[in-house]
C-alpha cells in the first residue's frame, strides 16, 4: 500500500515538473537582428554565442524568438581588423 502511494506521488511530481518545463518553452514569433559590419567573413557573437559570419555584403541576419531572453551584447571580429563590441539596448 505504501509503495503504491509513493509511486503515485512520484508520478504526480514528475507530471508537474514536465508541465512546468513545457510552459517555459521558447517559441512564438520570429524577430531579427541585422549586423552590418561592411567586412566579408567577420565572426558575429551575441552574448558570447557565435551566430555566424558576415556574407559578401558584410551583413548577417540572425533569427531570434520574440519570447526568448533578449541578447545584451554583441562582438564582431576578424583577423587583421579591430574587434568591435557593444551593448544591445533595443
Amino acid at each position: 500500500m505504501i509503495r503504491k502511494v509513493i509511486t503515485i506521488l512520484l508520478s504526480a511530481a514528475l507530471l508537474v515538473t514536465m508541465a512546468a518545463a513545457v510552459s517555459e518553452t521558447i517559441g512564438g514569433d520570429i524577430g531579427y537582428y541585422q549586423i552590418n559590419a561592411d567586412i566579408e567573413g567577420a565572426s558575429v557573437y551575441l552574448d558570447s554565442d557565435l551566430k555566424g559570419v558576415t556574407g559578401e555584403d558584410g551583413t548577417l541576419m540572425v533569427n531570434v524568438y520574440t519570447t526568448g531572453t533578449p541578447y545584451t551584447t554583441y562582438k564582431v571580429e576578424k583577423n587583421g581588423y579591430t574587434t568591435y563590441t557593444g551593448k544591445i539596448t533595443q
